[in-house]
């Protein structure tokens, strides 16, 4: 036994007897002796204890609370307590025993207060991990006070923080490293992260662990074979997800580029737009390049980052450049484009300051004439003006050259039916008589003065005949003329003549008014083969013929022409020449109405042994032809096919408004004639006659009209009606400034709609018939006929 004031004392041992359970003792209190007496009894490690009050005589102290600092607790942490008596503590002090009722919150077993005090101080500990009410109680000379608070954790549960990988794109096939993260380390035990894929191509496992205490894990993302795009992965604990999102790309070794177009002619200053396609991988940007061996810098020109070439102001030598696209995903991958810079020159008219001494470089110095040696790909700018036919015609044109046999130099007006060539001499409007040589944008009007001029021709020089060829007239327009809109011819009795020939989106109005010869809207007169090569060599489509019509007589006799559009002695029979063209021929898309012969005539296409002409009519629309009453003969035609062989009609729509023409014959859609032949056809064809001479086969034994043609039923066009001279002034182009003729012969029979002409498109098709020879052709003029270039 031991006491805590030494005024009392006590037996240092107190014998419990065998079989007792207790023993009483004495304690000696001595004279003078006062306080709060604490006695403790030790037995086997355990101790208790008693307390007394000795000597006052005064009403002793009592517990009266026990209090906190805070009403709640972090873990881990410590509280400021206190216990609080009614009065001052006596000599010796006054213990108050102290107890917790959480095991994870200790309290000192006895708080003493001091003598001549009425509180004590102590502290609380709150353990790691103790969380829920404590309540800590003091007891005091049979009293118990207690007081109340809540502990909680120090930080909020643990969820995910985030998912992450090694790399923000991975190729397929291949794998990703990605990891699970969370915001503390993981319980006693560990948890698990669900994780998941929203790209079927790539898998992820369904659950990853995280080991206790730990506050990340790994995992793989497999990217199979042909994952394409972004993939998002999602991992989830306890209600809370993160995602991360992967780039998915195809391997290096399946990225493809090309580039559109591949090879081009650009004339200085002027722009050409450039269109990379990438596969193999979702990121298709791509890095724009420029170079050259004759130039740097600017000198080769500039490219936008969208691929808009601008072509320098200066020609380099060698003018050729690369422009290059090189994949942004790798950079390894990458197109290349050939581009050659052409030349551009001006021409004006003599007031205007044209002469052939100037250099021709800038609208101020401008030529007079074409008769210069150009480039394949230049390009001759024309002001708008009145221009002289003498500097225009046969001699006048100069030498191109041009080795890859695939472009032209241009003669082109600034402002599209703005040049204007008017005349009654001999001389033609513009007669080419040299090869690789385009005009565009010119209108050309003859009258009879001094001879009989045509508006546009295409001929050797008869005195001194070359071939010609690679030829493009294109949108432009011959407004009533004496010898034919546009024509071409060959050197009579010699195998020199015309050959990769294009007429396109042009207009031939009243164009045979001479009366030496029989003249046509549109007409290719015995041409002659420059080479064998296959694919389409000349090429009439997207044009505009009416009111072609031959005077009373032609040639000292009843006029025999006036045809919209004709293909003549394709075999040369009335020269007796010793081959035949054997090349193909193309005649497409054409609006030819109101004319004084057929709409559409080929001819003589089978003399000698051959080989013969391959010839296609295809989505011509004809109306309201053979008006001249003095042509005789079996029968006319909207379309005839007379003495041809290899002769083919697709989806061509020819409709009658005459039931009889000239000699009181009559008039049929379709008109077969000599043609004893099956390499001839007509199909998917529509003929309408309101007199029910829809189509005929006369003298062509061997010949049928196929089964897939519609006879006899009315397309009703929208308001078919011959129109008067043409006026462009204004419009973009031909085609625009025949907007309402279009609309007048689009059928409203809905079933015809995909027979006769079609509006041109503006995307590049695949077309088998289209002349290859003119997609190289730069500044080919759109608009006109749809291109078709694509493979």
């Amino acid at each position: 036994m031991t006491s805590n004031n030494t005024g009392v004392t006590v037996p240092t041992w107190v014998v419990v007897p065998g079989g007792s359970s207790n023993a009483g003792f004495s304690a000696s209190v001595a004279s003078g002796t006062a306080g709060t007496v604490l006695l403790t009894g030790a037995f086997n490690g355990i101790s208790k204890t008693v307390q007394f009050n000795v000597g006052s005589t005064a009403t002793p102290s009592a517990l009266s609370s026990v209090t906190c600092g805070s009403s709640s607790v972090t873990a881990p942490g410590t509280e400021s307590c206190q216990v609080n008596l009614t009065g001052p503590a006596p000599a010796g002090g006054s213990g108050v025993q102290m107890s917790s009722n959480n095991a994870g919150v200790t309290v000192p077993t006895w708080v003493v207060v001091p003598a001549g005090s009425s509180s004590a101080g102590f502290s609380s500990t709150v353990s790691s991990g103790a969380t829920g009410m404590v309540t800590l109680t003091g007891a005091f000379n049979g009293l118990s006070k207690t007081v109340q608070f809540t502990v909680g954790s120090s930080t909020a549960p643990v969820a995910v923080s985030s998912v992450t990988c090694g790399s923000s794109s991975v190729s397929a096939p291949g794998t990703a490293s990605c990891q699970a993260n969370l915001t503390g380390p993981a319980p006693a035990g560990g948890l698990m992260v669900q994780t998941s894929s929203n790209n079927a191509g790539v898998k992820v496992p369904a659950s990853v662990a995280v080991p206790a205490s730990s506050s990340s894990a790994a995992f793989t993302a497999s990217v199979s074979s042909g994952a394409m795009g972004t993939v998002t992965i999602t991992g989830t604990y306890n209600g809370v997800s993160k995602l991360v999102q992967l780039q998915i790309n195809a391997s290096s070794s399946s990225i493809a580029l090309t580039l559109s177009p591949a090879n081009v002619t650009v004339n200085s200053g002027l722009t050409q737009q450039f269109a990379a396609t990438v596969s193999g991988t979702s990121n298709t940007v791509v890095t724009w390049s420029l170079s050259g061996t004759g130039c740097s810098g600017s000198s080769c020109g500039t490219l936008s980052s969208t691929g808009l070439y601008t072509a320098p102001s200066s020609v380099p030598t060698p003018a050729t450049v690369t422009v290059k696209a090189t994949s942004q995903q790798d950079n390894t991958k990458f197109a290349l484009a050939s581009l050659v810079i052409a030349a551009k020159y001006y021409i004006a008219p003599a007031g205007a300051g044209g002469n052939d001494r100037n250099d021709g470089r800038s609208a101020s110095s401008p030529w007079l004439t074409p008769n210069h040696p150009l480039n394949c790909g230049d390009l001759i700018l024309a002001s708008s003006g009145s221009y002289d036919a003498q500097n225009f015609t046969v001699g006048n044109w100069g030498t191109v050259s041009c080795p890859s046999a695939g472009n032209v130099a241009w003669l082109k007006c600034a402002t599209f039916d703005t040049c204007k060539i008017s005349t009654s001499s001999m001389s033609s409007g513009i007669w080419v008589d040299r090869s690789y040589w385009g005009v565009q944008g010119w209108e050309v009007t003859t009258t009879k003065g001094g001879g009989e001029p045509a508006c546009f021709i295409v001929a050797p020089n008869w005195n001194n005949p070359v071939e010609v060829h690679h030829v493009i007239l294109a949108n432009d327009v011959a407004n009533g003329c004496q010898s034919g809109g546009f024509s071409t011819a060959n050197h009579p009795g010699e195998m020199i003549g015309v050959d990769y020939l294009a007429i396109v989106g042009s207009i031939a109005y009243n164009s045979t008014q001479g009366s030496s010869q029989c003249y046509t809207g549109i007409s290719v007169y015995a041409p002659i083969a420059s080479d064998s090569l296959p694919g389409t060599h000349i090429y009439l489509a997207g044009n505009f013929a009416w009111n072609n019509f031959d005077p009373d007589y032609c040639a000292g006799g009843p006029a025999t022409d006036g045809e919209g559009m004709m293909l003549d002695e394709v075999d040369a029979s009335n020269q007796a020449l010793p081959k035949q063209y054997a090349a193909q021929m193309v005649v497409e898309n054409n609006i030819l109405i109101g004319n004084g012969g057929a709409g559409l005539q080929v001819d003589h296409n089978n003399a000698g042994k051959g080989p013969w002409a391959t010839v296609y009519s295809r989505h011509n629309t004809m109306w309201g032809n053979n008006h001249d009453l003095t042509l005789s003969g079996f029968g006319h035609g909207e379309l005839i096919f007379g003495e041809v062989n290899n002769s083919h009609s697709i989806q061509d729509l020819g409709v009658t408004n005459l039931a009889t023409g000239g000699g009181n014959s009559q008039v049929y859609g379709f008109f077969i004639i000599d043609s004893p032949t099956t390499t001839n056809s007509v199909s998917q064809g529509w003929a309408y006659s309101p007199w029910k001479t829809n189509a005929l086969e006369l003298v062509s034994p061997g010949f049928s009209f196929d089964s897939s043609n519609i006879l006899g039923v009315d397309p009703k066009f929208a308001s078919p009606a011959i129109p008067g001279a043409p006026f462009c002034s204004g419009h973009a182009n031909v085609t625009a400034c025949m907007g309402t003729v279009i609309a007048n012969f689009t059928p409203t029979n809905t079933t015809a709609k995909g027979y006769g002409y079609q509006n041109p498109s503006s995307a590049t098709v695949a077309d088998p018939l289209f002349p290859q020879w003119l997609c190289g052709v730069n500044d080919f003029p759109a608009g006109l006929v749809t291109m078709g270039c694509a493979k």
